[in-house]
């Protein structure tokens, strides 16, 4: 009796560890939708264009994910700006996270430019990849009073 229950058990685990070894052998590829960034923010349509990425002195990043308001073409120039963004401290890697984002420095913020700043409170950030000096990210965030995007953003790291 006891041999029976311990060779079914053996079986099961045998089982489950092959299982386990055909399933991690699959195509790890993430699929993000090909969803370019876009909004309100202000209760304006809001379109992204280029981000920055730039270290803080507690070794996390701030990025910087920017309109199409923005003049130039390079996004590591812009260091501030009047015009409505998103603000967004983070540990460079990837990952996954909800929001509202935990840790007093962490954020994802909603910049309306003309001094209002409201916290996301709602939606999810998923870090894809870190690649050739570049953060590729997918978000959906909104702050609970008509401030809200969705989409895909590469931010370039200076």
């Amino acid at each position: 009796m006891h041999l029976n229950r311990f060779l079914r058990f053996a079986n099961l685990l045998v089982a489950g560890f092959f299982f386990c070894l055909f399933i991690s052998c699959g195509d790890d590829q993430i699929d993000v939708p090909d969803v370019p960034l876009a909004g309100k923010i202000d209760g304006v349509d809001w379109e992204y264009k280029f981000g920055n990425g730039t270290p803080t002195v507690d070794f996390k990043y701030k990025f910087l994910l920017l309109s199409t308001k923005e003049l130039g073409d390079d996004p590591c120039t812009v260091v501030s700006t009047t015009n409505p963004h998103l603000e967004m401290i983070l540990p460079l890697g990837t990952g996954s996270y909800s929001l509202p984002l935990s840790g007093l420095n962490n954020s994802v913020k909603f910049v309306h430019g003309d001094g209002v700043v409201l916290s996301a409170v709602a939606g999810f950030l998923e870090i894809v990849a870190i690649e050739n000096g570049r953060l590729i990210g997918y978000i959906q965030a909104d702050d609970g009073g008509g401030n809200e995007v969705l989409g895909t953003f590469i931010a370039e790291l200076c």
